[in-house]
């Protein structure tokens, strides 16, 4: 889904945003719209729970959810903690060295197995240069590729690990194109079956074992919402459009960032939304400043300049320069 095809029905900034705070969101969004047939959601215990007491059907993000079967795959291998060790060890030799270019992508602190493409990328690209060098006649190698094998020649020992990675990576990658594109239902199913993978690798039919359950668990979820009885109804599974709306909201504040939420909250739904001439004349004709300081005192708690400034009072440097004088 694009940017566009979705609508901001409510929006409010909660610390903190516990079950209780979304049934009550929850309950706006229905007086709005009606019934709700399903939520796509993370698994975060405050949404299962609120959706739970709601009694909405939920649909787990099936990013979030392949990360997590990620995770229990990788997080204790002892391969994985062994070359973990090994990288940070050989960054910190070649940081400020001409190899510095060849360090290992910095991984993130949280969501790490949410994208590990970059990691499986460089791992196999890096093995293919050692192996190359090592090819050739000794007595011909450069003094750059020398220090390559000396510092990094180890790396090809993880040879098999990063071809079991790559392979995982490459059905993911088949598996959101479809799902993320197409939706689930039974004819998305057959075609996801169809999918080619190299069987000899365990982790790798774990994977795909874990999310035939999901998709078969999310199928389930249409038949009784689709009350209409459409073949051609697919269900959504996928809540990549939210996490890029607040990806664009996070690069429009910029260098306000360390404000918090505030009432620069209310251009999020301007992202998602086809602005015309006409759009915005309209909006700003029926918007004043005081219904956008209502909006803010009604939905926004307090932001974290106005926290730091409650704590610590902005000293007044004129009245400082004075009593200087």
């Amino acid at each position: 889904p694009l940017l566009t095809d979705m609508e901001i029905l409510y929006m409010a900034s909660h610390s903190p945003c516990n079950a209780p705070v979304i049934v009550s969101a929850l309950e706006k969004v229905k007086q709005k719209v009606g019934k709700i047939k399903y939520a796509i959601a993370d698994q975060g215990n405050s949404i299962q729970k609120a959706l739970k007491t709601q009694k909405i059907p939920v649909v787990l993000d099936i990013t979030h959810t392949v990360a997590i079967h990620l995770k229990k795959q990788y997080k204790q291998d002892e391969q994985h903690l062994e070359l973990s060790k090994k990288l940070r060890s050989t960054t910190h030799q070649i940081k400020q060295t001409s190899l510095a270019c060849l360090m290992a992508p910095k991984k993130r602190s949280k969501c790490r197995f949410m994208n590990l493409y970059s990691f499986s990328d460089w791992g196999n690209s890096v093995i293919q240069l050692i192996l190359k060098i090592k090819d050739k006649v000794e007595s011909e190698l450069s003094q750059e590729e020398q220090d390559i094998l000396c510092k990094m020649g180890w790396i090809t020992g993880y040879q098999s690990f990063f071809e079991e990675l790559n392979e995982i990576l490459v059905y993911i990658k088949q598996l959101f194109i479809e799902v993320k594109t197409k939706g689930v239902n039974e004819q998305t199913l057959n075609q996801l079956a169809e999918i080619q993978y190299d069987k000899a690798y365990e982790k790798m039919e774990y994977i795909e074992s874990e999310v035939r359950k999901y998709l078969k668990s999310v199928n389930d979820l249409l038949v009784p919402t689709n009350e209409t009885g459409d073949l051609t109804i697919k269900m959504l599974c996928c809540s990549d459009v939210i996490e890029s709306t607040f990806g664009r909201f996070k690069n429009q504040m910029g260098q306000y960032y360390q404000n918090g939420v505030t009432s620069l909250a209310l251009t999020i739904p301007a992202f998602t939304s086809e602005l015309t001439p006409e759009v915005l004349l309209k909006v700003m004709n029926n918007t004043s400043h005081k219904d956008l300081a209502q909006w803010e005192k009604q939905n926004i708690d307090i932001t974290l300049l106005k926290a730091r400034r409650k704590l610590i009072p902005k000293k007044n440097t004129r009245e400082k320069t004075n009593k200087q004088q």
